[in-house]
């Protein structure tokens, strides 16, 4: 499975959270902490004084932050292993602490392969008997020679394919990337649109399964949306995979307002 996502990190899991919060408060300048609390399932007084350091984080308050978050096993690893270094607690479960099987790229690797077909190289090398040579990965992907031989070169690189193998590494790893790298993650998605608006026009309905719904919504739920569609997501790519794995394919889902008037967005012509 190879994700984008994004996920962001302090030296402490109080700058952490505190981070989590400033994401919101970016998004909606009126997010309060009150209203952060409410979402972790803490009580005001008790989140402010774990983000002021005059009371610790507990594990099982840990626990609930990873839930409420829909935290990545790379991010709650990375919680535990804050939690570790300040209490020297143990991780919060084998299953959600797994940081060694998650690769977090930085800045400047993901700009480096932020070009769609990078991602889906990696990926057509789980299909048994695929190699990195450019004839095949040009061919399955529909991209130039030199494109295909140039992503082999960036890869090698970032030591994401083995160079003497022209494989996978050994030991698999999930791809994240920092919240940092937004221009080349707009870059990346926009690559994935145009590859969708391609499929529908010459893809057939039995291989494809594009859908949309409309709705009018209260935007309070965002969050909580958000977090579901990434649990979806997760469990999707875990069931696809789960069986004999032969194409690469692309899954999407988007939950964006059709309406400039939102609590996020002021509509033009009403700005103060």
């Amino acid at each position: 499975m190879k994700t984008v996502e994004s996920a962001a990190y302090g030296d402490n899991y109080r700058i952490w959270l505190a981070e989590k919060l400033a994401e919101r408060r970016r998004k909606n300048p009126s997010y309060s902490l009150r209203r952060f609390s409410r979402f972790l399932g803490f009580s005001h007084a008790s989140l402010s004084q774990v983000l002021s350091g005059k009371r610790p984080l507990t594990l099982k308050g840990a626990n609930k932050i990873t839930e409420r978050l829909a935290l990545s096993p790379e991010e709650s690893g990375r919680l535990s292993k804050m939690l570790q270094k300040e209490r020297g607690i143990s991780a919060l479960s084998e299953q959600k602490a797994k940081a060694s099987d998650f690769t977090i790229l930085e800045m400047d690797q993901f700009h480096l392969i932020s070009d769609w077909y990078h991602y889906a190289i990696l990926s057509l090398l789980e299909i048994p008997g695929v190699k990195a040579d450019s004839a095949t990965i040009s061919r399955r992907l529909g991209i130039s020679a030199k494109e295909a031989e140039a992503a082999i070169v960036r890869l090698e690189r970032l030591e994401l394919i083995d160079p003497q193998t022209h494989k996978l590494p050994t030991k698999k790893t999930q791809l994240g990337t920092p919240t940092f790298t937004a221009p080349a993650l707009r870059r990346f998605h926009l690559g994935m649109l145009k590859k969708a608006e391609e499929s529908i026009e010459r893809d057939s309905a039995e291989e494809t399964s594009f859908s949309s719904i409309t709705m009018a919504i209260d935007p309070k739920f965002m969050q909580e949306a958000k977090a579901e569609i990434k649990r979806f997501r997760r469990a999707m790519c875990q069931f696809l995979e789960s069986g004999k794995q032969e194409k690469v394919y692309s899954l999407s889902i988007h939950l964006f307002p059709l309406d400039q008037e939102t609590p996020f967005r002021k509509p033009k012509g009403k700005e103060k």
